[in-house]
């Protein structure tokens, strides 16, 4: 029986879902990384059986113990959620991931695969796109082709050197927990509406906050592990100055007159919020006026 037969160990499978949880794509959302997490853990300890949407809303994503699940969808939204996020992150930061996590459609309980030699290759048009090792006819047409493409490598590889910008940075770094307004979980009331953004965080945006009371965004999954002070980084777009305010659960309003100088690009401001252990709520809002579009915000 070889090592694929007997699938992967307890400890590949952790393996591979810390690198899940420290990739780009899950760090901005909290309320995945606490599903993923808890429904591998359990199916690594051999207890996937009490897997069920009501403990998963629970435990996971802290709803109260009575809630029930006919009447809040969150766990089937998250878990569409987790495995749209799954399948991208392993098509580009852990393409090459030796172990994968799995979420089949209509279940809670995780699989964990080996990624099969034939994926490892990316195929179009029926042509390997990575190289492999040929003999015979494959290799003199190896030879042939590297007479003629070495000189022209050779020089090419001097110009992109020096012309090249490589990769893009990330367009801002990752410091703490992100909240996309975008997102299912957050509240677009009244006028809101999700928009496309190419350099926001997540792609898009939220636009139309403000005016009047009814016209908010609010994120009311943010989890703090304990009662305190944080710092609350708000990600908005702004060509002028507009004013913003912000509320965190039932507390008194903080107005932040903002500035920026493009709507094509996130600018950013942070403040000092106070949250309580568990689940908070932090609304943007502004009564009186047009507030600027807002692309995430950040806890840390």
């Amino acid at each position: 029986m070889t090592e694929a037969d007997l699938g992967p160990s307890a400890d590949e499978k952790r393996a591979a879902l810390d690198d899940v949880l420290r990739s780009r794509i899950f760090e901005r959302s909290a309320q995945l990384q606490s599903f993923l997490r808890y429904v591998c853990e359990k199916e690594i300890a051999g207890r996937a059986g009490e897997l069920s949407e009501h403990l998963i809303g629970v435990e996971a994503l802290g709803r109260p113990a009575g809630y029930s699940p006919a009447e809040d969808s969150v766990v089937r939204r998250r878990a569409i959620d987790l495995r749209d996020k799954l399948q991208e992150v392993y098509e580009s930061e852990l393409v090459g991931a030796a172990v994968r996590i799995e979420l089949p459609k209509g279940r809670y309980v995780p699989r964990f695969v080996r990624a099969s030699s034939s994926a490892a290759a990316p195929v179009a048009g029926g042509v390997s796109l990575e190289p492999r090792a040929s003999v015979g006819t494959g290799r003199r047409r190896a030879a042939m082709a590297a007479a003629f493409a070495g000189g022209v490598v050779i020089g090419a590889v001097g110009v992109w050197l020096r012309l090249s910008p490589g990769p893009p940075p990330p367009a801002r770094p990752a410091r703490g927990t992100s909240y996309e307004a975008e997102q299912q979980e957050s509240v677009l009331s009244g006028l809101v509406v999700r928009d496309r953004c190419e350099a926001c965080s997540g792609g898009a945006r939220v636009r139309n906050v403000g005016r009047t009371r009814a016209n908010y965004v609010a994120f009311p999954e943010v989890m703090a592990a304990s009662e305190g002070n944080y710092l609350l980084t708000i990600h908005y777009l702004l060509d002028g100055e507009r004013t913003l305010f912000v509320r965190v659960n039932d507390g008194p309003p903080q107005e932040l007159p903002l500035k920026g100088d493009t709507w094509l690009r996130p600018a950013n401001v942070t403040v000092t919020v106070p949250l309580r252990a568990g689940r908070n709520e932090i609304r943007l809002y502004n009564e009186r006026a047009v507030a600027p579009d807002v692309d995430c915000i950040e806890i840390w």
